[in-house]
């Protein structure tokens, strides 16, 4: 069997130039990192803020903005099952290591 020469890896031949220059890979690699990061982050965030938002509407579905209210977050607050339910959940959360 023979054993590879110089200026090869396991009997095949080393390119000479590299497909893409080693400058340009880098700059596209960055910016598709970025542009994944970003679009990520839309798809995480993006849904929770439309949420915050529309949990202002007076309106009982989401669907058409019928004006500014606090009444939904009075119904929540009025809730001692729910906050009950989250005091619990934050002493859990303190204690845990």
């Amino acid at each position: 069997m023979s054993t590879p020469t110089s200026g090869t890896t396991l009997g095949f031949k080393r390119r000479s130039q590299p497909l893409i220059p080693y400058e340009t890979a880098g700059k596209l690699g960055r910016f598709g990192l970025l542009s994944i990061a970003l679009l990520t982050f839309a798809f995480l965030y993006v849904p929770i803020i439309v949420l915050v938002i529309f949990s202002f509407n007076s309106a009982r579905t989401g669907a058409v903005w019928q004006g500014f209210t606090l009444s939904w977050y009075e119904k929540m607050l009025g809730n001692e099952r729910l906050i009950e339910a989250a005091l619990k959940s934050l002493i859990i959360a303190g204690v845990s290591p």
